[in-house]
């Protein structure tokens, strides 16, 4: 039974208003109501919302809260993760497909992804012609997709090949939280992600399991559940479709960095000069451009937190977005500034790929997409006279984006 003392209003649905609003939904409503929490729905179902790093302690309680595979609403499970992935497992199943992702996201993993990518990085940049706009987002996306598939292990792809499962998987990042054409547009181009990906999985079981599983691509082929099977080839394909799409979907948060670069050329010449630098600036932009808006999970068991009852199986949503602008912890949090990281290392506020520990929820990939955004910003500063045209950033658009494509080009002189 709700807790009626939990502002909001537990019977009127707030769907259409949270795709008009965007990703302040959430906080603007604990502000309005002055509560870190407040009940609503969202597409019908009565769901309780949590703004705040206080709130964020609470959600990653594992004692409080459990991911099912219907913790995510469809449309964001069935086209940006996929059905039966690592997102939504709990307990022993979870914990042994997390551990399988934290093997092949390791230091050594890590660097040897950076390095492939920071070649292709410096053999793109060499080959920009001066003067001559290209749109950052596609450009990036591309590099980022061939060094992925080419450290993952996939087979060998022809350049046109590459270009369409870039486009794939950029179109699952775009499409999920969109009420158009783009989201049913999305949901084919994830089957046939899917179908490829499976195909690979099958083509490298064709052969006994090597004794040194070498590439993730291996690793996922020859996993093993908590029961001792070898993963289904569409679960198996779901989770390496896990690995590639996250890192094409760091080239959003390089765009928002290069944003910001424009905006504040002194950064370019800190950066320049110190790693430092590129870490604190990699941080505020992940802060300030939480990419998703919201995750989800349900209540494990009933339990009461500041004077509010949480039923047993109530869906809860906490608020990223919101939360990384935390008033009570951030000062100026409306304010773009790295240099707020150069103070103390404050690495677990921010909470843009999850929160608590690595083996519960929160993303194996956060080393690698500081490590791939530190490489671009030292590189782009250090190497390449470049200028942006700068659009403001579309916050009520899902997943967020400048208005109008934003366009880089190599100056000279």
């Amino acid at each position: 039974m709700a807790d009626p003392s939990i502002p909001g209003h537990r019977w009127a649905d707030s769907t259409l208003a949270f795709l008009r609003e965007g990703y302040p939904f959430i906080r603007e409503r604990c502000v309005a109501y002055g509560s870190p929490v407040f009940q609503t729905r969202l597409l019908g179902r009565r769901t309780l919302c949590l703004s705040g790093l206080e709130a964020a302690e609470l959600f990653y309680d594992a004692r409080r809260f459990v991911r099912t595979p219907t913790s995510t609403p469809a449309p964001l499970r069935n086209i940006l993760l996929g059905a039966g992935g690592v997102q939504g497992l709990d307990g022993a199943p979870h914990a042994r497909r997390k551990q399988l992702f934290l093997d092949v996201l390791d230091k050594e993993s890590v660097n040897r992804l950076v390095g492939r990518y920071e070649a292709h990085l410096s053999e793109a940049t060499a080959k920009l012609a001066a003067n001559q706009p290209i749109e950052f987002l596609p450009w990036i996306e591309a590099l980022l997709c061939r060094s992925v598939c080419e450290w993952a292990g996939v087979p060998m792809m022809s350049d046109r090949q590459m270009r369409r499962l870039t486009r794939r998987l950029a179109s699952l990042i775009d499409g999920n939280g969109r009420v158009d054409w783009r989201m049913p547009a999305a949901w084919m181009r994830r089957k046939a992600c899917e179908a490829q990906a499976a195909r690979w999985i099958k083509n490298c079981r064709q052969d006994p399991a090597p004794a040194s599983l070498q590439t993730p691509l291996q690793q996922l082929a020859w996993h093993r559940d908590e029961h001792g099977q070898l993963l289904p080839p569409r679960i198996a394909a779901v989770e390496l479709l896990n690995i590639l799409r996250p890192v094409v979907a760091v080239g959003r948060f390089l765009l928002f960095g290069l944003i910001e670069l424009e905006r504040r050329p002194q950064w370019r010449a800190s950066i320049a000069r110190d790693d430092a630098a590129a870490w604190a600036f990699a941080e505020e932009t992940r802060r300030f451009y939480a990419f998703f808006p919201m995750v989800a999970a349900f209540v494990r068991e009933s339990f009461e937190w500041r004077g509010y009852r949480f039923e047993k199986g109530t869906r809860v949503l906490l608020d990223l977005f919101g939360s990384n602008r935390d008033p009570a912890h951030w000062k100026t949090p409306e304010s773009f500034a790295p240099e707020r990281f150069g103070q103390c290392p404050m690495r677990t506020s921010v909470i843009s790929q999850g929160g608590g520990e690595y083996t519960y929820h929160r993303c194996p990939g956060e080393p690698l997409t500081l490590a791939l955004m530190q490489k671009t910003f030292e590189h782009l500063c250090r190497h390449v006279q470049w200028r942006l045209v700068v659009k403001e950033v579309d916050f009520q658009r899902l997943p967020m984006l400048p208005r109008e494509p934003v366009l880089m080009s190599v100056v000279t002189g």
